[in-house]
């Protein structure tokens, strides 16, 4: 019995699958402008930017792949049909790559990119030149990945900047406590609850100080060390003994 080859170098016809594929990746692209939707800034142009070009990458590498594959290969076919599947829990997770949703987006898109990767290096096994440059291609893709992989795990919601209706916000805290003495800032280690009190902070030229207590993690039993010492119409919170 004849094995049939993966490889093929006759023309081919887009198959169903490889449409489908393609329209789910269309749908991570339309993804990238909620980005921008939710934090219309400079950064939330910076991270569309950043996710449609990884998505954009990893549609390619697929591309490049498939030029070379009998694309009706039931081996091809099955694992086209799982990167989709992959792709397509990419691309739900695209609005929230810089939040909360940023670890599972990192592994979608990993799995997304080694099962691309798995594909190219099958098709082109056969070819000593293609190999080679499979196998380079793979090597450079390691450092890229892994950036992802080390930004997906660092955090989600704590790394999440200020929107820009937060900023306004943030600015308006200048004339509402202007009556107010400020002697201490605390804040939560979460990156937009740094950037509320920075112009409160510089204003009033008093530090900020982190305190992992105020954190959404945390447990709400240790608010009682910064319950309020007493009570006026501005609260000044004071650690008190654990």
């Amino acid at each position: 019995m004849v094995k049939r080859p993966i490889t093929t170098t006759e023309d081919q016809r887009t198959t169903f699958i490889e449409l489908f594929f393609d329209l789910v990746f269309v749908y991570a692209v339309t993804q990238t402008v909620s980005l921008v939707h939710e934090e219309l800034s400079w950064a939330g142009v910076g991270h569309a930017l950043v996710v449609f070009w990884l998505v954009w990458w990893a549609w390619t590498q697929f591309t490049w792949a498939l030029n070379s594959a009998d694309t009706t290969h039931p081996a091809v076919e099955a694992v086209m049909l799982a990167a989709t599947a992959v792709a397509f829990l990419m691309a739900v997770t695209v609005p929230d790559a810089f939040g909360d949703a940023g670890g599972w987006f990192a592994a979608t898109y990993i799995a997304v990119r080694v099962v691309g990767l798995g594909v190219y290096g099958r098709v082109a096994w056969d070819d000593v030149a293609k190999r080679t440059a499979v196998r380079r291609f793979a090597v450079l893709s390691v450092g890229g990945l892994a950036a992802v992989a080390a930004d997906g795990l660092a955090g989600g919601d704590a790394r999440e900047p200020l929107s820009f209706p937060g900023r306004l916000e943030a600015h308006g805290l200048l004339g509402r406590l202007r009556d107010y003495p400020i002697t201490r800032m605390l804040t939560s280690p979460a990156l937009r609850c740094q950037q509320t009190v920075i112009p409160l902070s510089q204003r009033r030229a008093v530090p900020i100080e982190l305190a992992e207590d105020l954190s959404v993690e945390a447990p709400a039993a240790s608010m009682r060390r910064w319950w309020p010492a007493r009570r006026c119409k501005l609260r000044r919170y004071v650690p008190t003994a654990s």
